[in-house]
């Protein structure tokens, strides 16, 4: 598996529900430079010697073989498998969630929205598949992506660049708008109080409503995103609830498991 390739995001339309959660997860954009491995996850490395490069379904772009030299190479394959090893996978959920196959766009929030600068710090992005439950009387969907820069100090100024005012415009610029079948409205907000995880943490969460442009009733949908940094790597949670309210014990529950993993990684 390369390193370099950058693919789209696993998502599966499973159900309308399922679909309109994916809509407006934040984790539904990818947060950089991704590649599909044969368990349908998505990683991504970028470095001083390489810029990120995108691709689409079907199609690749790969970073020149000239650009990296041997310990580079292999410090970005190593960051890889420490993100890998802290994602959520489907073993974290009860058996009857889904997972969620590609969709189209591989540019996130993150990668629109920081002012870090990842083509030189980002050494390397995992993003689990999206998992997705339908559930009366809606739906629940869940993701992570983990991040490693190339030190502790880049991770602190890209968890500071999360908190800004500006950031958190520029996502909610993203979010919200029409799509070929539904229109998004609605505000995430940085929560006051960040949780209390790793080295330092931030949380953001919104409502949002979206309506299908078939004329079917609107959908009310919850969100929440946490980040939080344990030294160079930072870990995210997106989650979101669709016509229900969030599953507050699962998050938490969810949290414990990845500080577990980044703690020991």
């Amino acid at each position: 598996m390369s390193p370099y390739h950058h693919p789209s995001v696993h998502r599966r339309t499973f159900s309308r529900l399922g679909a309109l959660s994916v809509a407006v997860a934040l984790g539904a954009g990818s947060l950089g430079a991704c590649s599909k491995d044969s368990g349908g996850n998505d990683t991504t490395s970028a470095s001083s010697t390489t810029a990120a490069t995108t691709t689409e379904p079907g199609k690749e772009t790969t970073a020149p073989p000239d650009t990296l030299d041997p310990r580079l190479e292999a410090d970005m394959r190593a960051a890889m498998a420490r993100a890998e090893k802290v994602s959520l996978t489907k073993d974290d959920l009860a058996t009857n969630w889904q997972s969620l196959p590609p969709a189209e766009g591989d540019e996130g929030p993150l990668e629109a929205c920081t002012e870090v600068d990842l083509d030189t710090h980002l050494m390397g992005l995992y993003r689990s598949n999206g998992f997705s439950n339908t559930v009366d009387p809606g739906a629940l969907q869940v993701s992570s992506s983990v991040t490693v820069m190339d030190d502790e100090s880049a991770a602190t100024d890209l968890m500071a660049d999360m908190r800004t005012d500006r950031f958190v415009g520029c996502v909610n610029d993203l979010f919200n708008g029409s799509t070929d079948t539904v229109e998004r409205k609605g505000e995430i907000k940085r929560n006051e109080t960040a949780p209390d995880l790793g080295d330092e943490a931030v949380a953001l969460s919104g409502e949002f409503v979206v309506s299908p442009l078939d004329g079917t009733p609107d959908h009310p949908v919850s969100m929440v995103v946490v980040a939080f940094r344990t030294g160079d790597m930072i870990t995210t949670l997106n989650s979101t609830a669709v016509d229900r309210n969030l599953d507050e014990q699962l998050i938490r529950d969810l949290l414990d498991k990845l500080l577990q993993r980044a703690t020991a990684n």
